[in-house]
């Protein structure tokens, strides 16, 4: 009986906005005083970024790009395209961003990049940023990684970077299952021409169309069950991947943006920010939010800090066994992860991104939680603060 009312109620998805299958329209996203490229990935945008920056600073002979030391691997897989070395320097402790004092130390005469990253909606300092690159005596591209938030072009968000990443793949806030955008200050073609991608080839809108149907059939509870207990399914397992090739974004993708992107500003859910009231020190930390809350944008997930590997293990452990779609995101530091050794640099401290990986829970913020949901979230780390 048990088994058939955890059926019935389901598994809740880590993350779970429906794509919207048409109607198909030009895409008009733009972000004044930027130029874009769309490509077929968010990490083929980040490479396309890193091979810029290396057409403006063809003297390095051992170019190096300054990256977090916890983040996805696919960092580190678009250094590695771009024939970089990824320089780790550790995050800091009171908020979301780089030590910037490791930075400083970090920055060399062969640094040609800094990728600061917008970690599931909060946005890097990059005020910090650029004032420790003001005292460095070369040149240094920033690039703005915001594979896990899109913004609301209507806000007037403020861009500090060179180059701003976006990304369009599975579980991505603005998700068409594939796809990314570079945005650059100068168009590509003046940087380097070689760089632009070709005409995209047309594609099989059906086809397309198949899998988003799919996709959204899978995020209903009932059906994400069956999935989320095949022992076959390992949700939220992230590992270094072999960067694939560039190539220019397909047309029934792209003629799927602007609907979706409408979609995705007219439908926010608020519901995460109950889980605020049991979230309190010393049973959890709050180091990740910035002092400065203009930071902190629109969630993809909620991040909720434990106290140790201990109390995240048990926590997890009680969220997940109710089918309410915690995840541990990347449970290594990136100096821990399997990859080509010659492209990394880890030589300076990676503590606070080791505490991170031990330590980090995320719970859901798509529009598929429900009051219900919540309740049972809050009523789990309850559990934990008085138990652990």
């Amino acid at each position: 009986m048990e088994t058939l009312r955890a059926i019935i109620r389901g598994d809740l998805p880590p993350v779970g906005n429906p794509i919207k299958l048409g109607p198909r329209q030009s895409c008009t996203l733009q972000l004044p005083g930027f130029h874009a490229t769309w490509v077929n990935s968010g990490t083929s945008a980040l490479a396309l970024a890193l091979l810029a920056a290396k057409s403006l600073r063809p003297e390095l002979n051992r170019p190096e790009v300054i990256i977090p030391g916890y983040g996805c691997p696919d960092l580190v897989s678009a250094c590695v395209y771009a024939g970089c070395v990824a320089k780790l320097v550790d995050i800091r402790q009171d908020g979301w961003g780089f030590d910037l004092s490791q930075l400083q130390a970090a920055l060399s005469e062969q640094t040609l990049a800094v990728i600061g990253v917008n970690f599931l909606g909060i946005r890097e300092d990059w005020q910090g940023i650029n004032a420790v690159l003001a005292k460095h005596n070369t040149s240094v591209a920033t690039i703005e990684d915001n594979a896990q938030w899109f913004p609301n072009l209507d806000d007037n968000d403020s861009f500090f970077s060179d180059f701003i990443v976006f990304s369009f793949g599975k579980g991505k806030p603005l998700s068409l299952l594939g796809g990314g955008a570079l945005f650059s200050r100068k168009p590509l073609s003046e940087i380097n021409s070689t760089l632009v991608p070709p005409p995209s080839k047309p594609s099989s809108l059906w086809t397309l169309k198949t899998k988003y149907f799919l996709f959204n059939q899978l995020l209903k509870p009932s059906l994400y069950w069956f999935l989320n207990h095949n022992p076959i399914f390992t949700p939220g397992q992230t590992h270094y991947k072999t960067p694939c090739q560039i190539q220019p974004l397909d047309d029934a993708r792209f003629e799927l943006i602007q609907t979706n992107y409408e979609v995705f500003i007219q439908t926010q859910n608020t519901l995460w920010q109950e889980y605020t009231h049991p979230v309190t020190p010393p049973y959890f930390h709050n180091s990740i939010w910035p002092a400065d809350k203009r930071r902190i944008k629109r969630l993809l997930r909620y991040p909720l800090i434990c106290t140790g590997r201990t109390q995240r293990d048990n926590l997890l452990r009680r969220l997940n066994n109710n089918g309410l779609g915690a995840t541990a995101m990347y449970q290594n530091a990136l100096a821990d992860i399997s990859c080509p050794a010659a492209f990394v640099d880890a030589s300076l401290p990676q503590q606070n991104a080791r505490n991170l990986a031990e330590c980090l829970i995320t719970l859901p913020c798509h529009i598929g939680v429900s009051h219900i949901h919540s309740t049972h979230i809050n009523r789990c780390l309850i559990e934990t603060k008085n138990i652990d």
